[in-house]
């Protein structure tokens, strides 16, 4: 800004006026105004200049040097019409200056009261010749604004330049009627605190002295006599709240933590803590007890002598005589008598319009009328009491009900419920002064409100919104609920036309409510595409067109309790679905796949479509789609009958099974049975296919172990069907004479052999048994399945889904591809919250989605006849050399850790990480197994024996299963030593061969079948054995529990008793660990509960680390 133009010789003030005085005496005869040189800074700066001289000329102010003086000049506002407001300095004094550059009504005034016209202050005469200097200098800030044309807009706030009261406080009530300033809070009443204990107390003691309050805290101690209080010492804060904690009430501990405190003394940081003692107990004034309360205060015109003057009021009565202390949060006026401290809170606009006013000498009373109608507009912001005779006749004020609203960014909602007064005031519902002034047909009136039935709206507008009032000031409060605020907001939008509604300017952005969506509003329109239907459609909800995807986008598939029926549908816009139609649309979200921008659906999504369209959604549907539904309702109808000779072979629900594999295929969606091993998913199986002949011949893949019993169970319950065993000769034959009620059985690996040809032909029905076999979408087995070509496809499996969701999706990619859809629709719909959030929402929806397409039964549900099965654990003690082993290679193993953890290729980390684990497992088990050193026995193994031993004496026979076929063969060993009899079976042992082997158990006396975990865990019927010992604990208890129930199946007539043994304090224990956590893999999708996932590398890691 302009101005420090320091010289060599500082003059004070006094020097200054007596050479000014001279000047003024030897001013120029003719009157004319000396002209200083003009610059060439351009026109404008030619005009400002000549405007300056004409208006200085014209108020007969002179250029004129005044000495050496030190001043600062400061301009403050400069507008395009010539009024220039700036701040003078001088070593004396400092003022503010106002010039209006009009040639033919120029103006100069100045707040030191000094100047009148003609006669103007030296601050004027100053600031005049200053002006002038600048605006010969083309560099001057002055000259650089005018240059620019960087003016201030509008006109300047002349308030301090007003002399006579009367204009003063026009002009006053003129510059703060521009604020918006919110009603006084009303008074009202604290519960009083907590007395502190009597031996020791806390009081806040409060000096009035000086004109000033100040407050100490004081500790008082009772006197010996027991009666009263010593006069108590003053302490600082931190000695209070270390050495005296015990008396501070929580009040207490919130004033010291206002304070602004020196060593041994407070500094009068008073007014907060004043504020913060409304009804406090412990509080002295003057050393008198005293109190400290709220109060509501209002000004008051009073008419006497042909004036009109300001004072304060209180809600009830006069306040004359007490003292007043502004504070820059509010008003405190003290009452000696009691002694009182009242509070009225107020914000800085109000308190400034209430102390300038009340600083106002008496208005003439010539100002009446312009004051009437400032102070009539002054009633929205601040009460203004009127005497009687100018207030005006009295008329009702009906009080219309206003909601203040205020969102936070933690999405909480603060309301409070206000009364619009006739006067257009914001107050409180009840609040005095109940009487304000107004003005009716240009008249003044009396605007009488009634407190009662303002009370009374208020109280019934909270109820029928649903909000609660918990604020301290009344009728205020927080909706802490994003829900509840979503359910406010609609409830608001009920009573728009009764109430007004006023956001607070600093309010986060506000939630929303768009409106409701019912099925009647949603129109969804079916379009034919290859192989596909689009799906598409819209929603018209309040003043917004949603389409489908957008709303199926937003829809949350995760649980969030607080949102209720509410849906985010933007940024902070939102709808509420009725949770019936949400839960249909969520359905509908899972049957859509995304493909180039838009949504697509295949004939599984007919069911949910069918739903929708019950509730009453507008459907346009193209005539493909209605013949999809048609056949689908067809479907749902179909109560097939067995075909013969199967009536008097299958159980309840076998025949259900039968129906619902049944009404699969006329549908033409496939699916999975995923019974329980021993359930007979075999024989329903075979009753379809047998009604299904007719389609064309069917394609059993299943695991080489298994292919002759299904050739042998067709032969025994499906005489119609022909079997024949997909060999290793004349196959290309055999597929080229192919014809209807042909059953060709094949195992996965000749399938994957042989699988363009077999793509080549058209089955009627395709058979996947244990089809965890397609686990891996990835692997040339489960892609070279996908190729063949079948009408219906149904797969067959006890266990979908073994580690994680990946591989039930690879399942249905075959089944059934339009289920699931795409791998990556699929991991952001389900796979990724449920496996990495356990997203219990998204688990039920997913279940509810495959419910149509999967049907699983346990042997607990059905089979209520089948005997009881236990589960044991037998730990065993590893033998001091064992131990040693042992321990040896679990150290190698952490050792070797620290470089396998930093390989780069992930893929070859986690394998070598596994080679690690199955180490120690091995040698948990046997050290022989790797050691080929060792010739003793080992805990387990002697244990097992010990067990055949007993179990032979009793008559049971035991199945025997191990992962490690060296394991079996060190086994074999020990039984042959000891005589106890044993069938055997590997991966190794041939197809014809494993036939004879189950045969001669089931038939025979042997006491034992020892059985390799991978080749005999699934596909034998081993009813003859009542034992079931797993030698070694297996990732997941999946793998064990399919290989327990080749003996506990149907056809078991006696209890079954299944061992693990355990190795203790090895890996073996952290692995039984695991298994509570993943035996209920399956039902955490089929049934919606528990959690899913694999072993990460570092939970295989932890293993390692973790053991031992």
């Amino acid at each position: 800004m302009s101005g420090n133009r320091p010289k060599p010789d500082t003059r004070n003030l006094e020097d200054f006026r007596k050479r000014f005085a001279e000047a003024l005496t030897d001013r120029v005869q003719d009157g004319s105004f000396p002209i200083p040189s003009k610059s060439n800074s351009g026109s404008l700066l030619s005009e400002w200049q000549e405007r300056a001289e004409q208006a200085f000329t014209k108020l007969q102010l002179f250029d004129r040097d005044y000495g050496e003086m030190l001043i600062t000049m400061t301009y403050l506002f400069v507008n395009a019409s010539g009024e220039i407001v700036g701040e003078l300095d001088t070593p004396d004094s400092e003022a503010r200056v106002y010039l209006r550059l009009d040639p033919t009504n120029p103006v100069a005034k100045c707040d030191c009261g000094a100047s009148s016209p003609r006669h103007y202050c030296v601050h004027i005469q100053v600031f005049a010749n200053e002006l002038l200097l600048d605006l010969d200098d083309d560099d001057s800030y002055l000259s650089s604004l005018i240059i620019r044309k960087r003016f201030n807009p509008g006109s300047p706030n002349l308030v301090r330049f007003a002399t006579d009261p009367g204009e003063k406080t026009l002009a006053l009530l003129d510059s703060f009627a521009k604020y918006s300033i919110p009603m006084l809070p009303p008074s009202g009443e604290l519960p009083d605190l907590e007395q502190a204990p009597v031996a020791r107390r806390l009081v806040w003691s409060i000096e009035t002295t000086d004109g000033k309050l100040k407050v100490h805290p004081l500790l008082q101690t009772m006197k010996k006599t027991g009666k009263g209080f010593s006069k108590g010492k003053k302490l600082p804060s931190r000695t209070l709240k270390f050495d005296h904690l015990d008396i501070l009430t929580p009040l207490d501990l919130k004033v010291l933590r206002t304070a602004d405190e020196s060593m041994y003394d407070w500094n009068p940081f008073s007014l907060q803590a004043i504020s913060k003692l409304v009804n406090a107990p412990n509080v002295e004034i003057d050393e008198r007890p005293g109190k400290i309360q709220n109060r509501m205060f209002y000004l008051s015109v009073t008419e006497q002598d042909d004036s009109l003057s300001f004072s304060l009021t209180g809600e009830t009565d006069s306040l004359s005589g007490m003292k007043y202390y502004f504070t820059p949060h509010g008003l405190f006026v003290y009452d000696s008598y009691y002694p009182m401290i009242y509070v009225a809170q107020l914000t800085s606009s109000q308190r400034d319009v209430i102390e300038h006013l009340l600083a106002q000498p008496p208005i003439p009373i010539q100002y009446k009328e312009n004051l009437l109608s400032r102070l009539y507009a002054l009633q929205k912001n601040l009460p203004v009491v009127l005497p009687e005779e100018i207030a005006g006749p009295k008329q009702r004020d009906p009080g219309n009900m206003l909601l203040l609203l205020r969102s936070r960014a933690d999405g909480q909602l603060d309301f409070g419920v206000r009364v619009r007064t006739r006067s257009g005031a914001m107050t409180y519902p009840g609040s005095q002064p109940a009487i304000t002034s107004g003005v009716l047909e240009g008249k003044p009136v009396q605007w009488v409100r009634s407190t009662d039935e303002e009370l009374q709206k208020a109280e019934a507008l909270c109820a029928s919104l649903g909000i609660k009032p918990s604020g301290e000031a009344p009728f205020t409060g927080t909706i802490s609920e994003l829900n509840d605020a979503l359910m406010f907001l609609e409830n608001l939008e009920l009573h728009r036309k009764e109430i007004e509604v006023l956001w607070d300017n600093k309010s986060a952005k506000a939630p929303k409510f768009i409106g409701s969506i019912s099925a009647s509003q949603l129109r969804i329109d079916v379009s034919s595409k290859r192989n596909w239907f689009g799906i598409g459609g819209e929603c018209q909800v309040g003043d917004e067109n949603l389409t489908l995807q957008r709303l199926l986008e937003k829809l949350d598939g995760t649980t969030n309790p607080l949102l209720g029926d509410y849906t985010q549908i933007g940024e902070g816009e939102w709808v509420r679905i009725e949770q019936s139609l949400r839960e249909n649309l969520l359905q509908l979200k899972g049957a859509c796949h995304t493909d180039r921008k838009s949504l697509i659906m295949d004939g599984s999504a007919a069911p949910v479509l069918e739903s929708l369209d019950g509730m009453g959604i507008q459907l346009k549907a193209t005539k493909a789609w209605q013949e999809c539904m048609q056949k689908m309702l067809r479907a749902q109808q179909l109560d097939p009958p067995l075909p013969d000779g199967f009536s008097t072979l299958m159980r309840d629900y076998q025949t259900e099974g039968f129906k619902w594999m049944s009404r699969l295929a006329e549908w033409g969606i496939g699916g999975v049975l995923a019974d329980d091993m021993g359930l007979g998913k075999t024989i329903q199986t075979l009753a379809v296919l047998a009604s299904r002949a007719a389609e064309g011949p069917t394609l059993v893949l299943a695991p080489t172990s298994v292919g002759f019993n299904w050739i042998r169970e067709t032969k025994r319950f499906a005489p119609s069907l022909t079997p024949i065993m997909y060999r290793e000769s004349d196959r290309r034959e055999l597929l080229e004479n192919l014809k209807h009620g042909d059953l060709v059985v094949s195992s996965y690996a000749i399938a994957l052999r042989d699988g363009s040809e077999l793509a080549k032909v058209q089955w009627g029905t395709l058979v996947m048994d244990e089809a965890q076999a397609i686990k891996n979408a990835r692997s040339k087995t489960s892609q070279t399945v996908s190729t063949l070509n079948a009408k219906w496809t149904i797969a067959l499996t006890g266990t979908p889904m073994e580690n994680h969701l990946g591989e039930l999706w690879s399942l249905f990619s075959v089944v059934a591809p339009g289920v699931l859809g795409g791998w990556e629709s699929f991991r952001t719909k389900y796979a990724a919250p449920i496996e990495k959030n356990g997203c219990e929402r998204s688990k039920r929806l997913l279940a509810d989605r495959l419910k149509p397409f999967i049907l699983r039964r346990t042997k607990e549900q059905v089979l209520q006849e089948l005997p009881p099965r236990t589960e044991s654990v037998l730990y065993v003690d590893l033998s001091p050399a064992e131990r040693s082993q042992y321990e040896l290679v679990r150290r190698t193993a952490i050792g070797e850790l620290q470089n396998l953890v930093t390989l780069p290729d992930q893929k070859d980390q986690r394998f070598k990480i596994l080679s690690l684990l199955t180490r120690l497992r091995q040698f948990a088990c046997h050290p022989g197994i790797v050691n080929k050193k060792w010739d003793r026995s080992s805990a387990k193994l002697d244990q097992l024996c010990e067990t055949l031993t007993n179990l032979r004496e009793e008559g049971h026979r035991a199945l025997v299963f191990s992962q490690f076929t060296e394991h079996l063969g060190l086994i074999r060993k020990a039984l042959d030593e000891q005589g106890i009899s044993y069938e055997y079976l590997d991966g190794s042992t041939p197809a014809a061969e494993r036939q004879r082997l189950v045969d001669a158990f089931q038939n025979g006396n042997s006491t034992a079948f020892l059985i390799s975990l991978k080749a005999g865990g699934t596909g034998l019927n081993l009813t003859a054995a009542d034992y079931v010992i797993h030698m070694d604990p297996w990732w997941n208890p999946a793998v064990e529990d399919q290989a327990t129930d080749r003996a506990h199946r149907f056809g078991q007539d006696k209890p079954v008793m299944v061992y693990r043994i355990v190795a203790k304090d090895t890996i073996e224990e952290e692995i039984l660990a695991m298994h509570d956590t993943k035996r209920d893999l399956v039902e955490s999708v089929l049934d919606g509960t528990g959690a899913a996932g694999k072993l990460s590398t570092q939970d295989l890691v932890s293993l390692i680390q973790g053991n031992g």
